[in-house]
């Protein structure tokens, strides 16, 4: 009787000797995968923020010219307004006839610096909207459970969706200040000739910081956030194909070619054109429009566009098909570069702070 209990008992504190074990360990496999998880957002965000930087020094240029050939009809049509009720001047032809017009009258202007007009916005904040993209795209892969060689374009696509629609409300404001700081050249260019000696006064920007004091002073919040129905219908599809494309031409090209697609500078090179390619061109309209969206007029009852609906109704009315792909030669030559580049800094330093983190 006695050697019985003593065995439950014995049998007992055994049990609950396993149960302590079993739940030290799990609690100490939880906080490693916690931790894991963290250093892996860290390293996600310095990585992205390196990408970003790098994305901005090669491609802004680019984005330069592709603004300013996007947007040149509606900023002429407005500035011929201003002049028309000072002077009663008809309406002015597009100030460039193409893309290699445009960069040489940019040139001839303003120097290398007009290209990177706008520039100090992107350059901080993409490095900030890169940060939470690239940290945004490590928490979606962890949602919908991704792995190193996941093949599932449903789950690479419903990621990248997820990507883009939350990386949108940082890029939104980014974007608005690019735009307004690189087109408002043609506002005070064609006003100067007119004006000069009228004191007639035209708002301007010194420069990105100038611009977001004066649109949040005047405007608030909403004023910061122009265009943000365009950025994220834009940001949501166009990163689905981004990061889906990246990871498939990664997978693919790895194994047809026997090697460690994380360290075959040639294949990053390689995945990320042509995944920065597909980007532009699943979503160039949308991208049009944005442009258009937020460089119309602050003022809501001043806009020329009441909504991005309005504005692809009045876009195809005015210029048909073509009207979506103005500034599409600029943005394809900037893609590639850029986007191959802004990958292979990404992986580089996501490798180096793999050894130190």
């Amino acid at each position: 009787m006695n050697d019985d209990s003593e065995d439950q008992s014995s049998n007992k504190s055994l049990n609950n000797k396993f149960e302590l074990e079993t739940s030290t360990t799990d609690t100490r496999t939880k906080h490693n995968e916690n931790n894991d998880s963290f250093q892996a957002s860290i390293k996600d965000i310095l990585a992205g923020s390196f990408r970003g930087i790098s994305q901005i020094v090669v491609g802004h240029p680019f984005d330069t010219v592709k603004v300013r050939l996007q947007t040149q009809k509606s900023i002429t049509s407005s500035t011929t307004n201003i002049i028309n009720n000072i002077k009663n001047q008809q309406q002015q032809q597009l100030k460039y006839s193409g893309l290699i017009n445009c960069i040489t009258k940019t040139f001839k202007e303003e120097n290398i610096l007009g290209f990177y007009k706008g520039s100090f916005s992107p350059i901080v904040g993409c490095s900030l909207y890169s940060s939470v993209l690239f940290f945004s795209w490590g928490r979606s892969k962890k949602i919908f459970e991704i792995n190193e060689n996941e093949s599932s374009l449903i789950k690479l696509g419903s990621a990248g969706c997820l990507t883009g629609f939350i990386a949108s409300f940082i890029e939104g404001p980014i974007d608005l200040i690019k735009s307004k700081m690189q087109v408002q050249y043609s506002i005070n260019h064609n006003l100067n000739v007119i004006t000069k000696q009228k004191n007639y006064h035209f708002e301007r920007y010194k420069n990105s910081l100038d611009c977001i004091y004066k649109i949040s002073s005047t405007h608030g919040i909403r004023g910061i956030f122009q265009g943000l129905t365009a950025t994220i219908c834009r940001n949501t599809i166009g990163t689905m194909f981004y990061f889906s494309s990246y990871e498939v031409i990664h997978q693919q090209f790895s194994v047809l070619l026997d090697t460690d697609s994380k360290s075959s500078t040639p294949l990053i090179l390689l995945a990320g054109g042509i995944s920065g390619l597909i980007f532009w061109v699943s979503i160039y309209h949308f991208d049009v429009v944005k442009s258009k969206m937020q460089t119309d007029h602050l003022t809501k009852s001043e806009r020329k566009y009441r909504s991005m609906l309005h504005c692809f109704q009045s876009l195809y009315r005015e210029n048909k098909i073509k009207g979506f792909y103005k500034g599409f030669s600029a943005c394809l030559l900037r893609s590639i570069p850029t986007n191959g580049l802004s990958f292979l800094v990404y992986e580089y330093c996501r490798a180096k702070l793999n050894l130190v983190i």
